[in-house]
């Protein structure tokens, strides 16, 4: 009976495999290993989970998976984990909000998948360190935006509340800097500044988001100074100058890599899993202040992220725990940086972080002045920047 099962699931594979689309040059021709690669995964998870065996549908699961691994284990596992959920999701109570689609609740909340460490390390930084010259603004662009840079920073800021008014994830905003340097260092030209951005944004949220912010919101942000259809073309203007190539590399990205790396440093102490928690909470705010400083323009994203954890590190007085020279020494390794210059640009983040909270205080004296001493406005940023102590 179960040679027979064999058998017949054999036979369904065979047949899925010959139908995998061959002009993905990774499964092109008919003895391209790929294609081997593909059955011998599909035979041995058969072997894994006899009792489902093969259904019809599995190979197209597995091809992406294959695709983007391109390695005959780590698509093995990541199709049974895949189907593990699903298997769950199927058999589990009605009572249990465990399910694949996202279910509309009489309150919306943001669908967002949990960061996976078993998808991080030392594999995923060298693939951002490599991808992220790629993305950095031309030198022309940096030299011209250094000469004045408060018009970009003014921009970014108006960004940022954009970014916060509309509640979008904190990886929008770095993201949608990122898109805006890069259209300004191709065209060296700004039709409409608040259009620009907007279109920056909803390009972001869409890359970013499960829920992305819609037109509509962007324009009811910037007071009606555009309209939807004038958001959407500038959309289309911004796609075709960055020529669809708009998945950049951000601070953010390297962050909870990096973060990763210093846990495991940190061994089993009993507060790294809060310190961690913090330290991700002030290198967000961090980065972000960096994104919207003209003064980091042109940085590597892994340096400006190196460089937040460090400065985060010290302010929370982390030499406490461990030697800091030591931490600063495997930031600056993750980040294929000397020590000496991390440490340049952690101070220039202390300055910068002073400078903008004597700003913040100042302007929180003439409004108390003017208003009878209104309640303390809070910070935009994602985090207060109140929170960081150096």
């Amino acid at each position: 009976m179960r040679n027979s099962l064999l058998r017949g699931y054999r036979s369904l594979i065979e047949r899925d495999v010959n139908r995998t689309d061959r002009q993905n040059p990774f499964f092109s021709g008919n003895d391209n290993p790929g294609l081997t690669l593909l059955n011998d995964v599909l035979m041995t998870y058969c072997m894994y989970n006899f009792d489902l065996g093969y259904v019809q549908g599995i190979s197209d699961l597995l091809a992406p998976l294959l695709f983007v691994t391109q390695n005959e284990v780590e698509s093995f596992w990541c199709l049974t984990g895949f189907m593990e959920l699903v298997h769950f999701s199927t058999s589990a109570p009605a009572d249990m909000s465990v399910s694949l689609w996202c279910e509309e609740e009489p309150q919306r909340t943001s669908v967002r998948a949990s960061f996976d460490p078993n998808a991080s390390g030392l594999r995923v930084i060298e693939r951002l360190l490599h991808s992220e010259e790629r993305y950095v603004p031309s030198a022309l662009y940096v030299s011209l935006v250094q000469r004045e840079p408060k018009r970009r920073e003014e921009l970014a800021k108006w960004t940022l509340e954009v970014c916060c008014d509309c509640g979008c994830d904190e990886a929008v905003f770095p993201l949608a800097v990122s898109l805006l340097d890069r259209y300004l260092s191709s065209t060296l030209s700004l039709p409409s500044p608040t259009c620009l951005a907007a279109a920056c944004v909803l390009v972001a949220s869409k890359l970013t988001e499960s829920e992305t912010v819609t037109a509509h919101a962007l324009c009811a942000s910037a007071e009606y100074d555009f309209i939807s259809s004038d958001l959407r073309e500038m959309e289309r203007v911004v796609l075709g100058t960055l020529r669809w190539d708009v998945a950049g590399v951000t601070p953010q990205d390297f962050i909870p890599h990096f973060l990763t790396c210093l846990e495991e440093l940190m061994g089993d102490a009993e507060d790294s899993g809060d310190l961690v928690s913090t330290l991700r909470r002030h290198g967000d705010t961090l980065a972000a202040m960096c994104v919207c400083d003209s003064r980091f323009l042109g940085t590597r994203p892994s340096l400006v992220a190196a460089a937040t954890l460090n400065s985060a590190l010290r302010g929370l007085e982390a030499k406490r725990r461990w030697e800091m020279s030591h931490v600063t020494s495997t930031l600056a390794a993750l980040c294929c940086s000397d020590p000496a210059v991390l440490q340049v640009y952690s101070e220039m983040i202390e300055d910068a972080l002073r400078e903008r909270l004597r700003n913040g205080r100042g302007q929180d004296d003439k409004e108390d002045g003017k208003n009878g001493g209104m309640e303390d406005e809070r910070s935009s940023t994602p985090t207060d920047l109140r929170e960081i102590d150096f």
